[in-house]
Parts: structure tokens; C-alpha cells; sequence
């Protein structure tokens, strides 16, 4: 549950697969107007983003504090904040002490997703919110029975145990304070009832998890907004985050960042949802999805391509055309219409490389990488799919390439579990004192990172060599905090189990 949902396996090496609308109450500047209702009301045009980072900067960016946060995700977020998470909320608060003078849009992340897995606590911490709610994508009440299972996957999200000890069951949800703050667990079932405005964060995860998978977003999509619009909440701001980037702790691959987009249309067209017949689009884009999951290429592509005709610049079209063109082999049609895609919204050459990564696992190495080529001309700097490339040509027999890869991730700050493993193969190639410098990052990185860096053998291996490389140094304590710690599920055999 929560932080380590264990749905349906996708299709994608990219493993676990950015949509939510945030919205405060509060606020240093309220604006003297009444505020729309929640799915109810059509909302103002908002913002849509591909992390939570983006978001801490748009709130900041606007003044907003001591707001009430409606958090609805499929995961709390709430893992303690690691160096450079300090070091940017630092940043952020220089920003506020600078006043007038600060950037009317602050860049403390530099871009990066920094907040990904510790989003609730940096909004608290900045002041953002003076409390939060997690709405959690389970549609079942929160009684007694579940209080044991609660506190063991709160603890696994990041909650400490003197926060831990706060929490109990009242009025439908499991309450207890982050960073000393109120903090609530509740379910759709029994939405709290909140009074002031909310910041709202409702990620694509949420619908993704409570789908199942791709089964029926539309419905889930329905489910939650009427669901919201019962409660009428009040809404200060909205951000959409399409949750695609960063893919190893999202549900949400590229073809379906189409989910996101409609929950952030439904918040500003309400009436959507409600009618008895939904848009056709919808309808298709959930079609060609249930074709994709059963790789029914030859039918998605007798949807998609005469649709193409007359939405010739709808880039979840191309995106499926082109993924189903891939499926039957046909790489060249495959590749022009990913690269329309990309070029139609940026948010789509996501797509190449999770084509690529396809054309990997086939085996066709050359093939795949000419997909991450266009993806790298066509938004460059892109980072998605590049831990799963460095195992697959690890794998392949590649290892300079499979380090480019690592390296690039961990310079760039996604740093687990790529530093483990650019560590590892430098260590085989004979540079002790670069895989040093990596295993340090990696250690360094650890305390505010998700649960489940070990997603394949590879890593377990890369993490015991960087474990024998300290005791070798001396370094005991840095060995025993890597082999010790239950969240990284290592094992002392030769092939530890994945996990999933």
C-alpha cells in the first residue's frame, strides 16, 4: 500500500510509470473574491508540471503560506529531506528574504525534480501550508483494523518514529503531524471535511493506482471529482503534474500522460465528466491504451491512424501510432511519428526513449538508441529512460556506454541508484578513486530517497561491492549502513531477488 503499491507490472522496462491540480487557502494574499468550488466550479487556468518541484516553486513564487494542503496521491511524499533538499529550501527562503528583489519565479531546483518522494514536508517546511491531508487512492474506510498497517507503511513512506507515535484514528482518518504540523491520512470513502481554501496536489498517480493500471481511468477520473465536488472545497490555485518524469517512482508512462491532461480539462470544464456520453477522444485514448497493455498493435493501429487524419496534431495519437508501429516492426514509420509527437508538446519526447527502451529489450541495441538520439536532438538534456538503458547495455556487453548513462543521471542529481552502479563499473575498470566518489553520493543520497533502490540484480551487486570497497577502506560504518538497511532489500547472495 502507499508508497509501495504493487499493481499490475506495465509493459515498459521503465518499471514504475506526473497529473495533480494544488490549490491553498490561508494565504499572505487572499484574494477578497469568493473562490471556486472543487469540481464543481470551473477552476481558473492552472498549471500543469511534471514534478512536485515545479509546484513548491509556483506556490512560493506567489506568496502563498499557511495554506491548507489537499494532497491527493498514490504516495505521502513525506520522506525526510536529504542535503540537497536542504539546501534548496535554503535557497528558497534567501529568495523570500531578498523581497521585491527575488525572481517573480524562483529556481531553487535548477529544474530538477528534488521533491519528488519529500514534497509534503518541503510545502510544510517553507510555510507553504500550515497543515495536509493525504487522500489515498483506496476506496475503503479507515477503521481500527487497518491502524497496524497504516503506522507500518506510514514508517516505509519516511514518517520517523517520534512523528509516528503522534498518529491515531479520528473522524475517519489517521491524524497525527510532519514537521509538526497536522497531518492526515483519509480515504475517498470519508473525505475530510475542510473549511478554508485548499492548495490542492492531485497527481496522475492517484487515478493510475485506484485503475488498476489502464483498465478505466475515465471512470476513476468520475469516481474522484464527484467525489470532491460532495465535499465542496474551495480552491485558491491549480497546478497539474502529468507524473511521467521521474519514471522510477511513478506509476505514469508517456503514453499515458493523456490522464493527466483530462483530470486538469475535467477541473476546468467540470461538466465534462458529467455528461452521460464522455468526448470521443477520450474514449479512443482509453480504447488504444487497453490495446497497448495486450499489445494489440494491428487493432490500435486501425484506431489511431484514420483519428490521425483529421487530429493530425494530437500527440497522444502519434505517441500510440507510433508505439504500435514499433510493436509491428515497422521502426521507420515508428520514429516519425514519436518525433511529431515530441515535436507537438514537449512533453511527449518522453516517448522516444521509452520506444527505445522497447527496441532494447528486443534486443535491437542499434535500433533503440537511435530513438534516445532523436529524443536527446529534440529536447536536449532529457534524462528519462537512461537508468533502465545503462542495465540494458550493461547486459548487452556495453560498459562504457552503460557508465555515460549512470554518470549522466548521477551528475545530474538523480543520483539512485545510478551513482551504485557508475560506481561499480568503475570499480571494475580500475579507477578505485572515481567509484569512491560515486558510492559517496549514492550514501549521501540515502537518507531522503523512496524505499526501493534495488530494482534488479545489477544493483544489489554494485551495492555489496560499494559495501566491500569501505571495509577495505576501513570504513565500517559506511559498509554496515549499506548492508544493514532494510529499504534497500540487498541480500548477501550471489543473485538476491529483485524487487518488484
Amino acid at each position: 500500500m502507499f508508497d509501495e503499491l504493487k499493481l499490475r507490472p506495465r509493459r515498459s522496462l521503465t518499471a514504475a510509470l506526473l497529473a495533480g491540480f494544488c490549490l491553498a487557502g490561508a494565504i499572505a494574499h487572499a484574494d477578497p473574491q469568493p473562490h471556486p468550488v472543487l469540481a464543481v466550479d470551473p477552476l481558473p487556468a492552472g498549471a500543469e508540471t511534471e514534478n512536485h518541484s515545479a509546484v513548491i516553486s509556483r506556490w512560493f513564487s506567489r506568496g502563498y503560506a499557511g495554506a491548507v494542503l489537499l494532497h491527493i496521491d498514490a504516495r505521502s511524499r513525506t520522506r525526510p529531506l536529504g542535503v540537497e533538499q536542504a539546501a534548496a529550501i535554503a535557497k528558497f527562503r534567501t529568495m523570500r528574504a531578498a523581497g521585491p528583489t527575488a525572481p517573480a519565479v524562483p529556481d531553487a531546483t535548477a529544474g530538477r525534480p528534488l521533491f519528488e518522494t519529500s514534497f509534503v514536508r518541503a510545502v510544510v517546511i517553507l510555510g507553504i501550508a500550515r497543515e495536509a491531508y493525504w487522500v489515498i487512492p483506496f476506496d475503503r474506510s479507515l477503521g481500527p483494523e487497518a491502524e497496524q498497517s497504516l503506522r507500518a507503511d506510514l514508517k516505509q513512506s519516511g514518517i520517523v518514529e517520534e512523528e509516528l507515535r503522534t498518529f491515531a484514528l479520528r473522524d475517519g482518518c489517521f491524524r497525527g503531524t510532519v514537521e509538526g504540523a497536522p497531518f492526515a491520512v483519509c480515504s475517498l470513502e470519508e473525505l475530510p471535511r475542510i473549511a478554508a481554501p485548499v492548495l490542492l496536489s492531485l497527481d496522475t498517480d492517484f487515478v493510475m493506482a485506484a485503475a488498476a493500471g489502464v483498465s478505466n481511468p475515465i471512470a476513476e477520473m468520475r469516481k474522484l471529482l464527484a467525489a470532491l465536488a460532495a465535499r465542496r472545497y474551495a480552491v485558491l490555485d491549480s497546478v497539474v503534474c502529468t507524473s511521467v518524469e521521474p519514471e522510477q517512482v511513478s506509476l505514469v508512462s508517456p503514453d499515458l500522460r493523456w490522464v493527466g491532461e483530462t483530470i486538469a480539462l475535467a477541473l476546468r470544464e467540470p461538466s465534462l465528466l458529467t455528461r452521460a456520453e464522455q468526448p470521443k477522444r477520450w474514449a479512443l485514448l482509453q480504447t488504444l491504451a487497453l490495446l497497448e497493455s495486450v499489445g494489440d498493435y494491428q487493432e490500435m493501429l486501425h484506431q489511431a491512424l484514420p483519428y490521425l487524419t483529421v487530429r493530425e496534431e494530437d500527440p497522444a495519437l502519434h505517441l500510440y501510432a507510433a508505439n504500435a508501429l514499433a510493436g509491428r516492426g515497422k521502426t521507420e514509420g515508428a520514429l516519425e511519428h514519436a518525433e511529431e509527437a515530441c515535436r507537438l508538446q514537449r512533453g511527449y519526447c518522453y516517448g522516444l526513449p521509452w520506444i527505445g527502451l522497447r527496441l532494447f529489450a528486443a534486443g535491437d541495441i542499434e535500433g533503440g538508441e537511435r530513438y534516445f538520439a532523436a529524443g536527446a536532438k529534440l529536447r536536449p538534456g532529457m534524462l528519462f529512460g537512461q537508468l533502465p538503458r545503462g542495465l540494458l547495455l550493461q547486459q548487452a556487453g556495453r560498459p562504457e556506454a552503460a557508465l555515460r548513462a549512470y554518470l549522466a543521471l548521477s551528475e545530474s542529481g538523480d543520483v539512485l541508484p545510478a551513482a551504485f552502479l557508475a560506481g561499480a563499473l568503475q570499480l571494475r575498470m580500475g579507477d578505485r578513486q572515481a567509484a569512491r566518489r560515486q558510492f559517496d553520493r549514492a550514501l549521501e543520497a540515502l537518507p531522503s530517497a523512496a524505499a526501493a533502490e534495488v530494482i534488479d540484480p545489477d544493483t544489489a551487486h554494485a551495492i555489496r561491492e560499494a559495501a566491500r570497497l569501505y571495509r577495505e577502506e576501513g570504513l565500517t560504518r559506511q559498509a554496515e549502513s549499506l548492508e544493514n538497511n532494510p529499504r534497500l532489500y540487498i541480500s548477501q547472495e550471489e543473485d538476491p531477488p529483485v524487487t518488484p
